[in-house]
């Protein structure tokens, strides 16, 4: 009778867990509607939509709010001295008019420029832009977490992601206001976590040229997911996982196409957990020699 083999059975259980019907994904935080007109109230679309959030997330503005130096001024307040503006694309339609009196349309692609609204001074910002929440609770020990010895820089922003830059070194959430629960908070904080464990200048497990969706880089979420349920036992702190694992479930098919993924996952997971130095790792030799 021919060994079980470990990968298998781990792996054959976790992906009969996800078959049983995981909820669509749900992400933990609300509001942040993206890069949005501070007079009007429409979000910008297209490229200028892309713009606006890198310049927001760079800059570390803390609203997603724009508007022209002369809708600052119609807003009671001014554009700060020497704040330097972003352009953005407007296309307007053009009808020219053919010598034989026909007609052209077109549409002709012109620049203008915008500030963010954390460049100016005595806006009067109206409610509606406001998230109207209190902040959420920060549960014991994810503030350990996020600052965890020699480990990246953390911001919160009112904006609609939650991601680890290992260029930049630096944890990028949404504000608290924006989450739902204390719980949805703790679950996302300990994903990113784990991510920034990855950088060169820690653990050096994290690719910066592997593309999106191929092994390397579901291996690394899984990473992510793992360690953070580790983390999180370890410190015990009580989370959301239901969110957090229909979002493993995406990699549904890269565990299906190898079932080694999973335990490798795990392993760095677990070397993960413990370069935070949050836990008492005294008996990982004793778990080492049992495991041999």
């Amino acid at each position: 009778m021919a060994k079980p083999n470990i990968n298998e059975i781990v792996t054959d259980r976790i992906i009969a867990a996800m078959e049983r019907g995981v909820v669509p994904w749900k992400k933990p935080w609300v509001g942040g509607s993206g890069p949005t007109s501070l007079t009007t109230g429409k979000a910008y679309r297209g490229i200028n939509s892309l713009i606006l959030h890198v310049v927001q997330v760079a800059d570390e503005y803390e609203l997603p709010l724009w508007g022209t130096y002369k809708q600052a001024k119609a807003l009671g307040g001014s554009v700060r001295k020497g704040a330097k503006g972003t352009p953005v694309v407007l296309w307007k339609p053009i009808d020219k008019e053919n010598d034989d009196g026909s007609i052209d349309s077109f549409m002709m692609m012109r620049y203008f420029t915008v500030f963010n609204v954390g460049q100016m001074d005595d806006v009067e910002i109206p409610d509606k832009y406001l998230i109207q929440r209190d902040p959420v609770p920060v549960l014991d020990g994810v503030t350990a977490a996020l600052n965890y010895a020699g480990g990246p820089s953390v911001r919160h922003l009112t904006q609609d992601q939650a991601f680890y830059t290992p260029k930049d070194d630096t944890i990028t959430l949404p504000t608290l206001e924006q989450f739902t629960s204390p719980e949805a908070y703790a679950a996302t904080a300990l994903h990113e976590v784990i991510h920034s464990t990855g950088h060169e200048d820690r653990l050096h497990r994290i690719d910066p040229n592997a593309p999106f969706g191929c092994n390397t880089y579901a291996q690394e979420e899984l990473v992510a997911e793992i360690g953070a349920a580790m983390l999180a036992s370890n410190l015990n702190i009580t989370v959301e996982w239901d969110q957090t694992a229909a979002y493993v479930s995406a990699w549904l098919s890269k565990l299906q196409d190898d079932r080694k993924l999973l335990v490798r996952a795990a392993q760095q997971a677990q070397k993960a957990v413990d370069h935070t130095n949050l836990v008492d790792t005294a008996g990982a030799q004793d778990e080492q020699e049992v495991a041999a």
